[in-house]
């Protein structure tokens, strides 16, 4: 276990620098985009990614299972057979969801380009990084972060460089259009990658239906639902005011606090896929209850200097990302709510990591997300209807503080408690 422990800590370590740089670069991009970009691009820029939803119910993602189960299919010989049918599924989901998608924005929107359009286009985005984090998430659990770190940096500093092309022809189409001939690169990248590393690529077996159904049946349908429910939580704001009626120019200032609170979820987020790759790889032995504790306040004291920024400099930050015609005042007040739900969620991100690995999926989404789910549909359009912008913040807010006692509720019933996170012991 010694062995693993160093390997694995060396490659977080590694990782976390890779993190740093690449989010400076999503950093950089994001004031590009969102400085250049004129207000009412911005707005549909925000209801877009909230309509992405719609899209994600049905967009299960069986490859997920790959975090937990690599390390096995690796010892039995079947990690070659599993990335190929999820490769081939994602294949089908894609295009099947995307067409569908955009052959119903041209008969709602009659050939403009509206909402659905473009939740569309961000739809088929989204999924080729998906296919690329396959790749990315093996590399993870064979601890090869230093290959990770090289790929990595090097696409993201290319997405910035093509990023500054808007700055000619500055609308929401053209991002989307270089968004999605990034991410396809990429992709085509890290598949080449897995293949060096596994020889997966893209082969059909009529067995792949049983095996996919299988693996959606155990574990993929539930991790899936809880992911569209945090993508809900997390993204549906800016659609939500829309449905209200709110101004264009509010729901750009809405946009531009929730995008840079966004910021703050991605080395937490990091943090929760190593502490499922640590408990992965250590298989139950004895002694990872220490190292359990020692991430959870590393992330813990990450998460609470990043709440203290925003708090202290945010006024700030929103004003380098702002196209001077927004409300950095009504962006703040709105940030400081959003980003004090996402402080809550953050402190959790390792629990969720250790709940992946270590409990039935299913029990986790109905008795943690769908809970969150239902007080989400009642708080989000209540609270906007009678505050606006700013009662849908309160609404994030209030969301993500009860997603995050579902949490630790959810873990006092399960062998972990408080203290023994505290104290790195049972």
């Amino acid at each position: 276990m010694n062995e693993v422990k160093q390997r694995f800590f060396s490659a977080f370590k590694f990782g976390a620098v890779e993190q740093l740089i690449a989010r400076g670069f999503d950093f950089l991009t994001l004031i590009i985009v969102m400085r250049v970009l004129p207000t009412d691009q911005i707005a549909l820029f925000g209801i877009s990614t909230g309509m992405l939803i719609f899209f994600n119910v049905f967009a299960i993602t069986p490859e997920t299972v790959v975090i937990r189960d690599y390390v096995k299919w690796q010892k039995n010989g079947n990690a070659k057979y599993c990335l190929e049918s999820f490769q081939c599924f994602w294949l089908l989901k894609t295009f099947l969801i995307g067409s569908v998608g955009l052959v119903i924005s041209f008969i709602v929107e009659n050939g403009e380009l509206g909402p659905i359009f473009f939740a569309s286009l961000y739809f088929f985005i989204i999924q080729f990084t998906q296919l690329s984090e396959i790749s990315r998430i093996v590399l993870r659990v064979r601890l090869e972060q230093r290959r990770i770190f090289i790929i990595e940096v090097a696409l993201k500093f290319l997405l910035f460089l093509l990023v500054l092309l808007i700055i000619l022809n500055p609308t929401l189409l053209i991002y989307y259009s270089i968004f999605a001939i990034w991410a396809i690169l990429s992709a085509w990248i890290w598949l080449f990658e897995l293949k060096k590393l596994t020889r997966a690529f893209f082969r059909w077996d009529n067995s792949y239906v049983k095996f996919w159904l299988k693996t959606i049946k155990n574990f993929s349908l539930w991790q899936h639902f809880g992911a569209v429910t945090a993508y809900f939580i997390y993204n549906i704001d800016p659609w939500i005011l829309s449905l209200f009626s709110v101004e264009s120019q509010e729901i750009a200032e809405y946009t531009l606090a929730l995008k840079v609170s966004s910021l703050f979820f991605l080395i937490p987020l990091y943090i929760q896929s190593m502490t499922s790759i640590l408990l992965t790889n250590l298989e139950w032995k004895p002694g990872w209850i220490a190292e359990l504790s020692k991430i959870w306040k590393l992330n813990f004291i990450l998460s609470f200097m990043q709440l203290g920024i925003f708090w202290m400099l945010g006024k700030y930050i929103l004003m380098i990302f702002s196209n001077g015609d927004l409300d950095i005042e009504k962006a703040y007040l709105v940030g400081l709510y959003i980003s004090l739900g996402v402080f809550f969620v953050n402190i959790m991100r390792p629990l969720i990591g250790y709940l992946m690995v270590s409990s039935p999926m299913r029990d986790v989404f109905f008795k943690v997300y769908f809970p969150t789910f239902l007080c989400a549909i009642v708080i989000y359009p209540y609270l906007t209807s009678i505050l606006g912008p700013i009662g849908c913040a309160v609404a994030s807010m209030v969301v993500y503080v009860i997603f995050s006692i579902a949490i630790m509720k959810y873990i006092r019933n399960s062998d972990l408690t408080l203290r023994s996170l505290i104290y790195g012991k049972h």
